[in-house]
């Protein structure tokens, strides 16, 4: 029998599912997801994928080599505030910096709406409530010398009171124990051998890095989220084995690529947002097979809308990473999420008279009005069904049967008789209005951060992206859009086509003139950590790519540049060149004319990136057919265009039935039991070696 590599993603309305076999053969599967119990989805959506192969999940299971994983467990904890009872320890005098945390606290997380109301607005709720947090006597200088000793007692009696008041979890912060970790070690073996089954994490393992509201927040998170996290994970790799699964068991990272179990279980604030991340991953990897440098990955499901740049095959990283509106400082890949997706609810605000779409959703259960199980308000689905743009007998293949009458009844009852229009003017102002928050978002995330959207493609995934892309991409000028094969279940197809990959960190207060033994030290260090720690999942020295940045900014200026270091030694002339470099990146994002050009250049934190490939993937190319798509055809029907003047005799054609090189003319519907794909008047959608939908706008 084959052997598989299996990946699953776990989205907030549908889980995803992806096997690949020795041969590069890819079969894709979906079930909806179990919010209550997120593992019973995941071996649901795996199922359907056995079923699909002929197997039985045993089969499936026990014949493959990897299990690879993005979860949306920590970051559901965090966003909901459902994680256990937590308490904080930290320097005496130092108990109200996790309170008071930055001046961008208040704003963090917001839209630019919100912030216009921002004196409306308070911090957060801190996620450990100030009478959790403890201060004990204990304080290091910025070099790690001991000014006052560690008092056991003061640790004592800080652990009991939290204790006292049933914490299931602590995190300990000290003033500088980045730069020596010996007090925390102390209270956390204090700690373990109190209350040995109290969670307890230390920031010098969980974060090492400066900042100590930032080092503070992010151990704090890990805490929060380990709980859930430890529950979740072992139960699915329990029930794995049981299934006679004897591989590896991988986890999706927020800073893209794969880790194991242990290191997962250990630091599950790196697994915040891993979802997304296959998407993006999963973008960077095909964009290198079709020779795109510069992408947009734009992915559109049943919740949100999330957005992330990739230039010269890498990802962007996030400079002041958030989730939710709480900081956190670990390697985050820069995803810009709005609640824009097929389940966003639709409504007219009451005060202002405005249609809105979103941010709440519907989600799989009751989903939107259409599903008929339950959902009253319209949602995005329901107005592109009313359009005609889903076929109301082809949803999910066929498995979800659409009731357009009950979309028609909501959209009239709140959406259109509130704003005196007709039904189908109503849910096509619900369209235009998405794909303008969509356009919106972008917009933000290239002209806002001085790129051109021009000079981009755009990779649109997810389950409802092939509706909306060739919309809100043609309102940013963008020229080309490419539309995956497995464009619903991509996020999936990324983590499984992912590598391992391990990052280490340190601060570093790097002032010029620059010493290269300094730069070297560092590096080498943290080089061999990551070879380290990738050598423990097999991964041989010499197959490791290493990719080296540090990040750079002016003297007392809040915000950094990651800047790349090239391979091989460092020496003085690559120091010299480091100045120049970061004023050319600088003044990219800022403008012409912006950077102080001879101006001092400071550095604050190295990073080093090993990367070791987990899972070898080849994708089955198709030999072309010619341009005639007439054997995927599926007759037409009337479909809303707003730039065809109203409902227009359209073309609807089979995906799973197009072949290489065929060429799809709008206004045309693509459809695929789980996605459709719409190609509006004067735009072409030509098919690739690959089968992926490459439309031009």
């Amino acid at each position: 029998m084959a052997r598989f590599a299996i990946s699953v993603d776990v989205g907030g309305t549908f889980t995803d599912t992806v096997v690949i076999d020795e041969d590069g053969n890819m079969i894709d599967a979906k079930a909806p997801s179990t919010i209550e119990d997120l593992s019973v989805g995941v071996f649901n959506s795996m199922e359907n994928a056995a079923r699909k192969l002929k197997l039985t999940l045993e089969d499936l299971v026990r014949n493959a080599t990897v299990v690879s994983h993005g979860s949306t467990v920590a970051t559901n904890t965090v966003l909901t505030l459902t994680g256990p009872k937590t308490g904080h320890i930290t320097t005496l005098g130092m108990e109200d910096n996790l309170i008071i945390g930055r001046l961008r606290l208040k704003s963090a997380g917001l839209n630019r709406q919100e912030k216009m109301e921002l004196a409306k607005i308070d911090k957060p709720d801190p996620i450990v409530p100030r009478p959790l947090i403890k201060g004990i006597v204990e304080r290091l200088d910025y070099a790690g010398k001991v000014v006052v000793p560690l008092d056991p007692e003061s640790a004592k009696q800080a652990i009991k009171e939290l204790a006292d008041e049933g914490v299931e979890a602590i995190s300990v912060c000290l003033m500088w124990s980045c730069v020596n970790p010996q007090h925390e070690q102390r209270v956390r073996d204090i700690a373990r051998s109190m209350y040995p089954d109290v969670h307890i994490d230390i920031s010098s393992e969980v974060c090492n890095l400066l900042g100590e509201y930032e080092r503070a927040a992010t151990t704090v998170i890990n805490g929060y989220v380990a709980k859930r996290c430890s529950a979740y994970l072992t139960s699915v790799e329990r029930k794995l084995r049981v299934l006679g699964f004897g591989g590896a068991f991988l986890l999706m990272q927020s800073g893209g690529g794969l880790m194991g179990l242990e290191m997962a279980l250990n630091r599950p604030v790196t697994m915040l947002n891993s979802g997304p991340v296959g998407g993006i991953i999963g973008a960077s990897s095909l964009g290198k097979r079709l020779n795109h440098d510069k992408i947009i990955a734009a992915d559109v499901g049943g919740t949100s809308f999330d957005v992330a740049l990739i230039r010269d095959g890498r990802a962007e990283y996030a400079s002041e990473p958030l989730i939710g509106r709480y900081h956190v400082s670990i390697p985050m890949v820069d995803v810009r999420s709005i609640g824009a997706g097929g389940g966003s609810i639709v409504s007219v605000d009451p005060v202002t008279g405005i249609l809105k779409v979103g941010p709440d959703s519907a989600g799989a259960d009751p989903g939107p009005v259409c599903y008929g199980r339950g959902g009253e308000q319209p949602t995005l689905t329901d107005a592109d069904l009313i359009l005609n743009r889903i076929n109301p007998d082809y949803f999910f293949g066929g498995a979800i049967k659409l009731n357009r009458d009950k979309a028609l009844a909501a959209m009239e009852q709140f959406i259109a008789k509130p704003l005196a229009l007709d039904v189908v003017e109503a849910a096509a102002g619900v369209v235009k209005i998405a794909d303008s928050n969509m356009a919106s978002l972008i917009h933000n995330i290239t002209i806002g951060e001085g790129h051109d959207p021009r000079d981009f493609t755009i990779y649109a995934y997810g389950g409802m992206s092939g509706t909306h892309v060739t919309s809100f991409a043609k309102a940013l000028s963008i020229d080309r859009a490419v539309i995956p094969v497995n464009a619903a279940v991509f996020s999936a197809f990324g983590i499984c086509t992912s590598d391992y990959v391990h990052i280490r960190e340190r601060s570093a207060l790097l002032l010029m003139p620059w010493d290269a033994n300094e730069f070297n030290r560092i590096f080498e260090e943290l080089e061999r950590e990551v070879l380290d720690e990738l050598r423990r999942h097999g991964v041989p020295e010499d197959e490791v790519a290493i990719e080296r940045s540090v990040d750079l900014r002016y003297p007392m200026q809040a915000h950094e540049e990651r800047m790349i270091l090239p391979s091989g030694r460092i020496d003085s002339a690559v120091l010299e060149q480091l100045p120049a470099d970061f004023e050319s990146a600088y003044e990219r994002k800022y403008g012409k004319g912006a950077s102080l050009r001879g101006w001092p250049v400071e550095g604050l934190r190295c990073r080093v990136i090993g990367t070791g490939k987990a899972i070898p993937v080849a994708l089955t190319s198709h030999e072309y057919q010619g341009e005639n798509p007439s054997r995927a055809s599926k007759g037409v029907r009337d479909v809303y265009f707003e730039d065809g003047g109203g409902f227009v005799s359209t073309s609807i054609y089979e995906r799973d039935r197009l072949d290489a090189g065929n060429v799809v003319a709008g206004p045309a519907i693509v459809e695929a039991p789980d996605t459709t794909i719409v190609v509006h008047p004067n735009q072409i959608a030509r098919v690739d070696e690959y089968l992926n939908l490459i439309v031009e706008l």
